[in-house]
């Protein structure tokens, strides 16, 4: 089986929502798109700068022209090569062989850089692990820097093996690192989304001591927000459970499909419990 010139990229931000793909090489050197994940949610929690993420976004999609066009030149270079066995033929694969890992690169650092403003400017996460992830992302942005580079060194067919058999090995910590941050995002608007209506429960609790309304329907109105206390408490309770899990699960950079799943699966409790108490907030308000 023949082995020569595979490339593994991740590619997303389709649209505000980034999605990552797996490119993986392939006995044969024979490539798949593979749909690994996942989606942020816009939400008013998420405060990330509109245009710098618009222009984040429209630099992903030429990019990804770019590379795309790149894989489809150096595929038919890698047949002619195969095909004619000839030196010129082989050189010129390799040219091209560089430039898609620089076009990979590029990719790849647009996408961290889009993930590493969601989580710098998303509200609610705490600021140790907000730290730790962005000094992540800015040192996977760093390593791509350096591929480049170092693709421009690349000389015989064995070095481009060796560069694509090291981008394979890379495929888990980016993919871990991606989800990670993904999460840590819906942490932090899950908590923004706490405060909102632990501030909303606070503006009623004043509006009904001061509100020319009878004793009675004051009572009942209270009681209403007792069960707002409860549905809040429970939200945050459980959002300090999935937090809980993300910090284990991250410091053994094993986070994937299945496990990001998961955690959409358990933080959606959180909102759950917090749109019946907005729920419960609007009835306190509206019902005599």
């Amino acid at each position: 089986m023949r082995r020569f010139y595979a490339i593994i990229a991740i590619v997303c931000l389709l649209g505000v929502s980034p999605l990552i793909f797996v490119i993986q090489a392939q006995d044969g050197f024979s490539a798949e798109e593979v749909q690994d994940v996942t989606q942020v949610s816009t939400t008013s929690a998420q405060i990330a700068p509109q245009e710098e993420l618009t222009q984040l976004t429209e630099k992903y999609y030429d990019e990804v022209e770019d590379y795309r066009d790149i894989e489809r030149k150096y595929l038919i270079a890698r047949e002619t090569y195969y095909k004619n066995n000839t030196l010129a033929a082989q050189e010129e694969a390799i040219r091209l062989a560089q430039e898609l890992i620089k076009a990979r690169a590029n990719v790849l650092s647009t996408y961290f850089t889009y993930l590493q403003r969601n989580l710098e400017n998303t509200l609610g996460i705490e600021l140790d692990d907000k730290v730790v992830m962005s000094n992540r992302l800015e040192s996977i942005r760093a390593d791509l820097e350096e591929s480049k580079k170092d693709a421009g060194r690349i000389k015989n067919r064995t070095q481009v093996d060796l560069t694509f058999a090291d981008m394979n090995a890379q495929q888990k910590n980016l993919t871990a690192n991606a989800y990670e941050t993904l999460a840590l995002i819906k942490i932090g608007q899950i908590q923004n989304a706490i405060d909102q209506a632990t501030i909303t429960r606070e503006m009623v609790s004043s509006w009904i001591k001061e509100a020319d309304i009878t004793e009675a329907s004051a009572l009942k109105k209270t009681r209403g927000l007792e069960e707002v206390d409860r549905l809040i408490q429970s939200s945050k309770n459980n959002l300090t459970e999935v937090t809980t899990r993300w910090r284990a699960r991250m410091t053994t950079n094993q986070y994937s499909e299945g496990s990001y799943q998961s955690f959409q699966e358990d933080s959606e409790y959180s909102y759950l419990q917090l749109r019946q108490a907005h729920s419960f907030l609007d009835e306190t308000v509206r019902t005599p």
